[in-house]
């Protein structure tokens, strides 16, 4: 599943310009999976077991289960505005069943993961800033 990912991180306001782009990279990267375990974790909160085990094992890429997955929940799949943007990016025929699976899943059982992605990104980047302003109180 592609992650929700950070907007532009503002390095320079923060004390952080001196970094080199690797060790930006590691930031970023180390941010951005605390992100993804947050928007993960809101995610849960609505879900049963059975649904958390359907979704896991989809982001899991277990490729059998995702062709079944989508055979047998997602229709005419192929003819999914979904399925066609991960085709249009060139992936492997399995990492866009792997991608649209996870996505179509989310638009059934989340229908407002957008907005959750968008509410938790918008938090953890201002407590982000927050707390390298030297800031440890969230408000």
């Amino acid at each position: 599943m592609t992650s929700p990912g950070l907007p532009d991180f503002p390095f320079e306001d923060v004390g952080l310009a001196g970094l080199s782009d690797e060790e930006k990279q590691r930031f970023l990267a180390g941010l951005n999976e605390e992100l993804v375990l947050r928007v993960g974790s809101r995610l849960n909160r609505g879900l049963s077991d059975s649904q958390i085990e359907e979704f896991t094992r989809l982001i899991d890429r277990d490729e059998e289960f995702v062709h079944a997955w989508l055979e047998s929940n997602a229709g005419q799949y192929q003819d999914d505005p979904i399925y066609r943007h991960f085709a249009s990016l060139g992936l492997a025929r399995a990492e866009i069943e792997a991608e649209a699976a996870a996505t179509i899943w989310l638009r059934s059982n989340c229908p407002d993961y957008r907005g959750i992605v968008q509410q938790t990104v918008r938090e953890f980047y201002a407590e982000c800033i927050q707390r390298l302003n030297g800031s440890d109180d969230p408000q």
